[in-house]
């Protein structure tokens, strides 16, 4: 059994993007699945490459790599927020605390006031852990989808975690 000093949390440099890439784009793929068509792998890929997304890796001392993380820094009116946005792979119970302190350090190094993540409900259960809150509920009418008043079924409209 693993402990959470066998896991290491590591933000993945720019210039060390397409290195890397081949490693955690499939670790990305269920979170892009989950996204109901709002973007693909390559956005994620460009998207961090152009310093929107950070990419950060979660290794373990066996494994290497078995997680990846995007965060970015979102400016609202009132405060900076360090927002998670894609996360993917195994061993979350090993490396979450590990992976939030880090994070913690990133957003207050950053000036952000908050930490934010978007996800399905079942992270609610997994960070109310960590003293975490839902803050809202997003609900969405996909108009591609849409025809004469009927929503066109999908595998994510089943969807409830």
């Amino acid at each position: 059994m693993s402990s959470s000093d066998d896991y290491e949390i590591l933000a993945v440099r720019t210039d060390l993007i397409d290195s890397i890439w081949p490693h955690v784009a499939p670790l990305f793929q269920k979170p892009v699945d989950l996204s109901h068509d709002r973007l693909s792998l390559d956005h994620i890929l460009e998207g961090a490459k152009a310093d929107e997304y950070m990419i950060w890796l979660v290794t373990h001392k066996n494994d290497g790599i078995v997680a990846a993380l995007t965060t970015r820094i979102s400016a609202y009116p009132k405060r900076l927020a360090l927002s998670i946005d894609f996360v993917g792979g195994s061993q979350m119970s090993g490396w979450l605390a590990t992976a939030l302190e880090a994070l913690e350090a990133h957003a207050r190094r950053n000036n952000c006031t908050l930490i934010e993540g978007f996800g399905r409900p079942a992270w609610g259960r997994v960070l109310g852990r960590f003293k975490w809150h839902p803050a809202y509920t997003v609900y969405h009418l996909d108009l591609d989808a849409h025809v004469q008043g009927q929503e066109k079924t999908s595998n994510h409209d089943a969807d409830d975690d």
